[in-house]
Parts: structure tokens; sequence; C-alpha cells
């Protein structure tokens, strides 16, 4: 034992004195490095892509600077000054450390003055210059060049042509460099065998429903990329790997091996929410997402929601479960049960509602959704005055309806998007022959997009709705009603604070909203973030009052920090034809 401590504490004095990094005097770093060329490149370009050595911040090294000064000589000649030379290469020996000097005579460009390219089956030759975007007048600039050729064998591919090879040859007088290419169209490859290992619980025949890749078919890398896109896709893996070796030994029947990585069936899943001094919330859901190894899942939440302002309360309970591949083929089923209970100053209700839907992804880009839906609500007025609409509420507890949801996204990420769209459409149907106590059609069309330039993000959306009442239905019951106001809508305002109220304040939603915004989101340092914004927006009591005049417009700022999960986000609107100071909102997630 004692032999044990007198080995151990040498070792843990070791460990700990190494914590604190070697630190050199600063007359031994580099502190600045200058390269003057006659202004034909980028000083900041030269020092990062000809991955010079002895930059500011690094301790001097004698035979590395001479190995930069050939660096960067290689770095010119590539970039098309062939004749390049070095004049003047300094060391100054300062105070606060060492100063680099580089004085380059970069001599004349090599210019391009022919071209040939002897194009492929697959792509033609015009296609083939284009891709190589070297045409003649310009610099022999090599790197562009291998970047061209990469391109062309890019496009063969795409083709089939996985195989294809493209060369290219200079060939220098004087001042000018004639450039041939020459591409050679290989074997077309087709997809063998694929191999899917690292399951434990889910069967294989699930995880290959989201396989783009068929045996037997031409093999093309983009369906490579859509196979592990459409994997992660599925919320059922945490890693996906991809092997294809025969594309080294230019094989023409290529085998494919996908080794997974299975995520956490079973999740927890709580949540606080505190959206402006309005409203809080408190979630709590438990569920299951790969039931029996076929990727069936089931949820259960339950939900608790307090207005502070309007002394609004309701408690919720859900439940559903969601099958894909109805009888093998590629629909989605779900099943939904949920139970609610409601109080504010007006009434007290209580609601059971169920919902069936089936729908049907493509490419995780487009879907479509067909949802019938049950709905039994009891209405008990409270107070002394009550709106028509309550009264409504309370003489029709039941709902019968059938919707219809198209949505086509291209988002680049579904939590912060930095380019892409989010188009949405929904059309409802209840009454009729569906039976039940309301009567009404309803259509929702919403339009994101998002488009990056310099670095800022600029978000646009522009969403309408419209409800039209049928039969005998003064309206649509409240649960179906448009509502605006608040972090998500029309920052500036109080949640639900656009649109008709009842005697006593509490909003009552409308037959038709519009809202629109614009939202430039700026990043700042790090994971922080800045976001300037307008929205505007309204709601209507009947959707023949619908006037653009009435849209009431918002101005504010906000700052973001990004997670996993989604910004958390604190925003201040304020209302332009209002006098207020102005709201803020504090939640998680964008607006739109």
């Amino acid at each position: 034992m004692k032999r044990l401590f007198i080995i151990l504490v040498p070792l843990l004095s070791c460990g700990v004195l190494s914590r604190d990094p070697i630190r050199f005097p600063a007359e031994h770093l580099v502190h600045q490095l200058d390269i003057a060329d006659q202004g034909v490149l980028r000083n900041a370009d030269v020092a990062r892509e000809a991955m010079l050595v002895m930059v500011p911040g690094e301790v001097f090294d004698h035979y590395e600077w001479t190995k930069d000064k050939d660096r960067i000589l290689a770095f010119y000649h590539s970039r098309g000054f062939h004749r390049a030379r070095l004049d003047t290469v300094e060391a100054y020996i300062e105070r606060t450390g060492i100063r680099l000097f580089y004085s380059i005579d970069p001599g004349p460009e090599l210019t391009i003055r022919s071209l040939s390219v002897r194009g492929s089956w697959a792509v033609r030759a015009p296609k083939l210059v284009e891709l190589l975007d070297l045409p003649p007048g310009s610099r022999m600039d090599k790197t562009r060049l291998e970047l061209g050729k990469g391109r062309i064998r890019a496009a063969l591919a795409a083709e089939g042509n996985v195989h294809a090879t493209a060369a290219s040859a200079i060939a220098i007088d004087g001042n000018d460099a004639a450039l041939s290419i020459t591409v050679e169209d290989g074997p077309i490859a087709t997809v063998g065998e694929i191999n899917v290992n690292g399951l434990r619980e889910l069967k294989p025949s699930v995880a290959m429903r989201a396989v783009r890749l068929t045996p037997g078919r031409v093999f093309r890398p983009q369906d490579v990329y859509d196979t592990q896109r459409s994997l992660l896709a599925t919320g059922l893996f945490s890693s996906v790997r991809i092997l294809v070796p025969g594309m080294e030994s230019r094989e023409d029947t290529l085998l494919v091996f996908i080794h997974l990585r299975e995520a956490p069936s079973r999740f927890v899943e709580s949540g606080v929410g505190y959206v402006s001094p309005d409203r809080s919330a408190l979630s709590l859901a438990v569920g299951h997402q790969d039931l029996w190894g076929v990727a069936a899942s089931t949820r259960l939440g339950l939900g608790i929601e307090h207005g502070w302002v309007t002394d609004r309360r309701q408690y919720t309970a859900e439940g559903s479960f969601f099958y894909p591949w109805v009888v093998g083929l590629p629909f989605d089923a779900g099943l939904t049960l949920d139970y609610s209970w409601r109080s504010d100053p007006s009434a007290r209700s209580e609601g059971f509602g169920t919902s069936i839907e089936l729908g049907r992804s493509w490419r995780e880009r487009a879907s479509a959704l067909c949802r019938y839906g049950y709905r039994w609500r009891k209405t008990n007025i409270e107070g002394d005055d009550p709106s028509e609409y309550v009264l409504e509420e309370s003489r029709r507890p039941i709902t019968n309806s059938l919707s219809a949801i198209v949505s086509i996204d291209t988002r680049t990420s579904f939590t912060d998007p930095a380019g892409g769209q989010l188009v949405r459409f929904q059309a409802a149907h209840a009454g009729g022959i569906l039976g039940g106590d309301w009567s009404f059609r309803k259509a929702v069309a919403d339009v994101s997009v998002y488009q990056r330039a310099r670095g800022v993000i600029l978000a646009l959306r522009a969403s309408t709705g419209v409800i039209h009442p049928l039969d005998d239905s003064p309206t649509a019951p409240e649960a179906e009603r448009f509502r605006a106001g608040g972090a998500n809508t029309v920052r500036g305002f109080g949640e639900e604070g656009l649109g008709p109220v009842d005697n006593s304040g509490n909003p009552l939603g409308g037959e038709a909203i519009v809202l629109l915004s614009v939202e430039a989101r700026v990043p700042i340092w790090g994971y922080v973030g800045a976001a300037l914004f307008t929205d505007c927006g309204q709601v209507w009591e009947r959707a023949r009052q619908i006037r653009l005049a009435d849209l009431e417009p918002t101005l504010g700022c906000g700052v973001r920090y990004s997670t996993v999960i989604g910004p958390v986000r604190l925003d201040w609107g304020v209302p332009i034809r209002d006098r207020r100071v102005g709201r803020i909102h504090f939640t998680l997630g964008h607006a739109f």
C-alpha cells in the first residue's frame, strides 16, 4: 500500500500541474503577419488557404518559417500566378512579439486562351463547360479547376455513372494556357444486396421502408443521401451510417451496408411555459415510439394552463396511438382521445373528443392528411350577462367534422430554419350528413418563406383563414374560431388580444383572420442572436367584415439564444396605432 501511495502521488501531482497550459514569453510569439502582393489576393485568404504555420499567436519556429516561404509560392503558382516570386522576407523582433513580412511579386497571370472538353454520353459538352466554370480569358486557377472537375463527376454520378473520371491537361506558352478536359464514362453501377445492421428491437422490414435504394436499379449517390435523411427523419435512430465499399474498386454491382443505432424508445417529457404576463402552462407526457418492433407509438399527456389576467384555468388530458404502414401500404393511421376542463369568468365547460386520421408522406417534404373528429362539450354559464356565443355553446354540445390538410415543407430545419418554405392548406366541413349540432365550412392557408442573405436570415409569413356557417348554425364552436395576438401571432398585444370580446373582456374568436409578419434574424456571437420584426394582423367576428384597413401593425425587436430544441426567445413588440409602451414576450421557439 505504501509503495502504491509513493507511485500515485507523483502521477497525481503531474496531472494537477499539467492543467495549466505552457506559456511562452511574448517576444517568442508571432503577433503580426503582413503580406504585400500588389493587391491581387486577400491576405487572410493567403494565410488560411496556403496553410501557413507561422501565424499570429504561434511560437516562432525558424524551420517552419522557411517552409512557409515554399507554401506561399506554391499557393500563388496554383492560383494562376505561375511566375510569382518572393522579393522580401523579414522577421522583425519587437517588444510585443515577432512581426513577419512577405513582399511578393505576383508577376503576370496565366490566362486560359483555349478550352476543349470531350463530353460523355450522359452529359453534353456545353453542360460540362458550364460545370467547369473556367471560361477562356479567365485566370488558370488550379483550385477552381479541381472544384470544376468535382462538379463534373458529381453530375455524371447523378446520372448513374459513378465510375466516370475527369482528367485535365495544361499546355503553357508564355503567359497563355491551353486547357483540355477529357471525361471518360465508366461502367454503370447498380445497387446490389442491402444489409441492415445494428437493430436490437426494431424489425429490419420497418427500417427498409425508409430506404430509397432498390436492388437492381442504377446506383445514384443522391439516393444514399435521401436514405440517410429519411431514416433519421423517422426519429427511431440516433445515428445512421451507410457504406458502399465497391466504389473504390469500381465494381459494377455495389453492395450497400447500413449501420443503425436505435434511439431510446421510451420517453418522458415535461415543460413549463410562460408567455408574456398573461399565461403560464405546465405539461407532462410519457410514451413509447417503438411498440412491438414495428414503429407503432403511443403517448399520454397532461397539461395545466392558467391565465393571470383573465382568471382562466384549463386542465387537459390526451392519449394517442399511431401506427405506420397500414396493411403494408405507406399510409399512417392514428387515434387520439382527449379530455378538457376549463373555467373563466363567463362559463365553465368540460369536453371529450376523439379523432381518427389517415395520412401519407412523400420523402419527408410533402404530406396529406385526412381526419375525422368528434367532440362533445358541456358548457355551464357562470356570469350574469353571458354573450350569445356562450349561450350557443351551451345549447350545441356535439361537433362532427371531416378535414383535409396538405403540407409542403422544404425548410432546412424544423426548429431554426435558414432557408426553404413551409406551405399548408386546410379545409374542413362539419355537420350536414356527418350530423352533430354545428354546421360550417372552414379554410386556412399558411405560407412561410426563409432566405439567408449575407449572414442574415429573412423570414416572411402570410396566413389567412375563413369560416362559413351553414344551415341554422349562427357561427362555429369556440374551439374552431380564429384568435390572434401574442408571442406567436401579433407581438405587442396580449395573448388572444385581437378580435371580438364578450361583456367581461374575454376573447371570443372570429370567423376570419389575416396575419402578416416579416422578421430579420441576425447572429451576434456564438449561440446569441437578435431579431427585428414587424407583425400585422386582425380577427373579425364575421367573414363579411374583412377590411385590410382594420389590420393592427406592430414593430419590435428581440434576443435569441439557440438550443438543440429551438431558440429561447425574448421579444418586445409595440403597437403602432396604440400609444402603449408595448409588451414583452418570453417563450421557446420562433414565432413562425
